[in-house]
């Protein structure tokens, strides 16, 4: 094969890649923020303490952010980051909502439950039967030798 046929054939097989990936599960558009961060597809949401009674939860935000004709819920960043300005990245939940409550601001504990089990429950005022709502679904223990 000629100098000519191995780059054609690496031009074809990095645009059959790059193809590949877009369609499979690379970042989409919808996948970053307005400042243009990308968004991971999931998350681990922790508090900013160590909490002896619940372990953190893996916060799928692709699903969560996807709109619903892809899948997903099609959340807004609002729907969470209550306090978002439109053209800056959120800050964490830990950043503001602390262990106790401080008179302002919810405990961390009381903002996940209201804004992530609230939801769960209802949603615009509907029995949400989709979500799951048990402790332990959310709040998973590591199995035995699981990094932590």
């Amino acid at each position: 094969m000629g100098l000519r046929h191995r780059i054609a054939a690496v031009l074809v097989i990095g645009v059959l890649f790059a193809f590949g990936y877009a369609v499979i599960g690379g970042e989409a558009e919808d996948m970053k923020t307005k400042a243009g961060t990308v968004i991971k597809e999931k998350y681990t949401l922790k508090a900013p303490y160590k909490d002896p009674k619940r372990p953190p939860v893996e916060f799928n935000h692709k699903k969560h952010l996807q709109p619903k004709d892809k899948g997903g819920l099609g959340y807004t960043c609002k729907k969470c980051h209550h306090k978002r300005e439109e053209d800056k990245d959120p800050q964490k939940c830990g950043e503001c909502h602390k262990k106790d409550d401080d008179g302002k601001t919810l405990k961390f504990s009381k903002a996940m439950h209201g804004n992530c089990r609230d939801c769960h429950k209802k949603e615009d005022g509907k029995e949400n039967d989709k979500a799951p709502k048990k402790c332990k679904v959310c709040h998973k223990k590591k199995a035995a030798g699981e990094a932590k």
